[in-house]
Order: structure tokens, then C-alpha cells, then sequence
């Protein structure tokens, strides 16, 4: 038998302890949805963006920014978009966790980059996505999408998001609630949750939300139905198994 145990009194404690001792306080952002902490925004001029000040637990160690940043996207590419991925880039082999960007792949339709998530190694925790538009010479401020996850997110708190046009899930919207306000809209389902994350829906307004299958995704319902069943409906949208998703709820 080989037992281990930590801390005690003149004892040392290694990073890989410490940093496995502190993941059962969670992972994420010191905040919420409703607030502006290390939120990615875009001035809408140049090719930058920026990173608000805040605090977040990645991978059992603690980041801190006490600045906004500025940070540089790589020149676009002349013919097709791409997207970017604004990230904490926890390095434990060089204790260090900075502010990145991750540069995608132009394409005809982009996704983003595949971010590193290593156990005990370089770990990306994702803050935002950017939209590079071709032969884009600034940024706007609706290229920027919101991925951040919160702390307790999951646990005790349930931010609400509103959306009144055509929106695909992030990983950064597990655990919330995604409420549409006006017309009809359509949600699509990128494989980006994992096992056992959830997002909830309402139907807030007058349009249905109707919701589509993304790349490497298979949705699945009652009925094969995939819209919520009018104003006021609620629909859970869960993770089953890779790639697996389904939809549970007042669907019609």
C-alpha cells in the first residue's frame, strides 16, 4: 500500500499536491455572467482586444490580473475567416499563468482551435472566442463570444443569459440558463459540453427556439421533436456521452 498525505507541519508540500488538494474548490472564473470579471471585449478598432481585471482558479493554481490587457490578434487572413481562442495559459513547468491567444485555422467555416488541457502540464482555460473576419483590418465588438465558466458554477448559482438571434453553445454556458426574448431563433448544439454538463432553456418570448445538430453532435429527443413547445417552455439540453446529447422538456 502507498499512502500519501499532505500538508503537515514541517512537511513539504509539492505543487502537484497543492494543486490537486485546491481543484475541490472548482474551476473558473471569481464572479459571474453579470459581471465584467476577465471578460473579452473588443474595442472595434485594430486588431486587438482586451481583458478585464479579475481573479480565477485554473487546474488548482490561482490567476490574479489586476490590469485590463490588451492583447494582439495576428493579422487576418486574405481569404477566409478564422477564429481565436482568448485564454489563461497555465505552464506549471515554468510557474506561470499568462494571457493568450490561441490563433485558428482560416476556413471557409472555421472552428475553434483545439485548445492544450494537460493534466499537471500546459492547461488552456478558455476566457472567449474571437471571429477573424477575412481580410478583417479591426475587431468588432460582436466577433467577441463570451466562453468564460465561474467558480461554484454548477454548485449554487445559475447565471441567465439572453438571446434574441441564431446562437451556437460554448463550452463556457454549462451549468447556465440561456433564456431567448424575442422572435423565433435557431440554437445550434456543438459538441463542446462534456459528460454530465447541462444547459437550460426558456422561451421567453413569442418564437420558438428550435435547435440543430453541430458538427460530430447527435441530438436527441422524444419524438425526434426539436423546438420548445411555445412561449414559456423550458428545455434541458444534456451531455450523455461524447457527442451524445439530449433534450428533455416541453418540446413540441
Amino acid at each position: 500500500m502507498a499512502e500519501t498525505y499532505w500538508p503537515f507541519a514541517n512537511i513539504d508540500t509539492t505543487t502537484t499536491q497543492f494543486s490537486q488538494w485546491s481543484r475541490n474548490i472548482g474551476e473558473g472564473v471569481k464572479g459571474s455572467f453579470n459581471t465584467t470579471d476577465l471578460k473579452v471585449t473588443a474595442p472595434g478598432t485594430g486588431m486587438t482586444v482586451s481583458v478585464a481585471t479579475g481573479q480565477a482558479m485554473i487546474r488548482g493554481h490561482y490567476y490574479y490580473n489586476t490590469t485590463a490587457a490588451t492583447l494582439a490578434i495576428t493579422t487576418a487572413n486574405a481569404t477566409n475567416p478564422r477564429i481565436d481562442a482568448v485564454v489563461v495559459n497555465l505552464d506549471p513547468s515554468v510557474n506561470s499563468a499568462v494571457l493568450t491567444v490561441v490563433a485558428g485555422t482560416p476556413a471557409a467555416s472555421p472552428v475553434a482551435p483545439t485548445l492544450t488541457q494537460t493534466d499537471g502540464a500546459v492547461y488552456q482555460f478558455l476566457l472567449a472566442t474571437v471571429l477573424v473576419p477575412a481580410a478583417a483590418a479591426s475587431i468588432a465588438s460582436g466577433n467577441v463570444t463570451d466562453a468564460r465558466t465561474f467558480l461554484g458554477q454548477g454548485w449554487f448559482s445559475t447565471p441567465v443569459q439572453d438571446k434574441s438571434a441564431n446562437y451556437t453553445i460554448v463550452a463556457g454556458d454549462k451549468f447556465s440558463t440561456i433564456r431567448s426574448t424575442g422572435s423565433a431563433i435557431t440554437v445550434t448544439v456543438a459538441n463542446v459540453l462534456n459528460v454530465g454538463d447541462r444547459i437550460d432553456f426558456i422561451q421567453d418570448g413569442t418564437g420558438q427556439i428550435t435547435f440543430a445538430q453541430g458538427s460530430g453532435v447527435t441530438l436527441q429527443s422524444f419524438g425526434t421533436l426539436t423546438k420548445t413547445a411555445g412561449q414559456y417552455a423550458a428545455v434541458t439540453l444534456e451531455c450523455v456521452a461524447s457527442g451524445q446529447y439530449r433534450l428533455i422538456g416541453n418540446l413540441g
